[in-house]
């Protein structure tokens, strides 16, 4: 990783989340990794990493993986050790996922015969004008007034939002009802949400539970980060899945917790447009729109090269998966929420 990427990259540095993200439990057995290696006499030429997933698939729950971390020393690459470890772990499983990959990667997969489906959309929200535009080219952000917004005020009665600090084993009925029936997606059970998040050896993670009359009924992620070397704060949402008609009560909430954060703008990058309408309403606009590209992806620092997640997907080993289009993939799927 070090000769690939950098030394100073974070996976080099950081033991701990290292182990997280590869690191498999075992019993009495702490050293085995997920993790594709390709050996060239005693010197390790090529990477690829997987995290095993359940995958909602239109109904049915699959065993998927999402790759990470495919890299080949450059000296080596006219082995074709790249596709060799990538056959390697697509043959494991009934689907593989990849969020991220670069141009080169991207054209390397669909020739595998993976399918492309495009950028996940990224909503933006401004909170502190003032604080965001420091964020911009020139120092200054044109962004336009938000109407007010219809229905803002309390929550309707017996409807409740709360900061947990893990979520129950209701969360994961819940993504089944919502997601899991018709679309697809890393099933968002609860051990899934708690490992990914809660349970983040680098992040902290503000996780929210929505409750009517004491059931659950919707749940969301975000985190803030400051922005380096500058007295700027963001919002990274990274889950907003909940019941119709209570998505705003949430967003909203989770909102008036990044004013108390003294956060200057947030953002959602969501490949489902089942979503759209609803981050609209909130006074989210398009990454898109001229008023939102005004503001960078990277802030660690801020970064213009990259402006946006694409997603692809490996689906002959399961046929009926091509059926399905309506896919929740979030920037908290594979490893594109981290550290840089």
């Amino acid at each position: 990783m070090a000769r690939v990427y950098r030394p100073d990259y974070i996976l080099c540095n950081n033991d701990a989340l290292f182990r997280w993200q590869f690191g498999e439990v075992t019993k009495g057995n702490g050293s085995v990794y997920r993790l594709k290696l390709a050996r060239l006499e005693d010197e390790i030429v090529g990477c690829l990493g997987y995290i095993p997933v359940d995958v909602s698939l239109g109904g049915q729950v699959v065993r998927g993986a999402w790759v990470v971390n495919w890299m080949v020393d450059p000296l080596q690459r006219r082995l074709g050790l790249g596709p060799l470890l990538m056959r390697e772990v697509t043959s494991q499983f009934d689907v593989a996922l990849n969020v991220g990959p670069n141009r080169d990667a991207r054209d390397l997969l669909g020739r595998m015969g993976w399918t492309d489906f495009g950028e996940l959309a990224r909503y933006v929200c401004v909170l502190d004008i003032r604080a965001a535009g420091s964020l911009t080219r020139n120092g200054k952000l044109q962004w336009p007034l938000v109407e007010p917004r219809l229905g803002e005020g309390n929550l309707p009665a017996g409807t409740a939002v709360k900061l947990v600090h893990r979520f129950c084993d209701e969360a994961t009925q819940l993504w089944d009802a919502v997601w899991g029936r018709q679309a697809a997606g890393t099933r968002r059970s609860a051990e899934f949400l708690n490992r990914r998040y809660a349970d983040h050896p680098s992040f902290n993670y503000r996780l929210f539970e929505l409750r009517q009359s004491g059931s659950l009924s919707g749940v969301a992620v975000y985190r803030v980060e400051q922005v380096q070397d500058m007295p700027v704060r963001l919002g990274r949402i990274v889950e907003l899945v909940s019941k119709p008609g209570v998505e705003e009560d949430l967003l909203r909430a989770l909102l008036d917790d990044a004013r108390l954060q003294e956060i200057a703008a947030v953002d959602f990058f969501c490949s489902s447009d089942r979503l759209s309408a609803i981050m609209s309403r909130q006074g989210f606009l398009s990454g898109e729109e001229a008023a939102a590209s005004q503001l960078p992806t990277l802030f660690q620092p801020i970064d213009w090269r990259r402006k946006s997640i694409s997603f692809m997907a490996y689906l002959r080993n399961t046929p009926k998966a091509i059926e399905v289009h309506d896919w929740y993939v979030t920037k908290g799927d594979g490893d594109q929420d981290r550290p840089n």
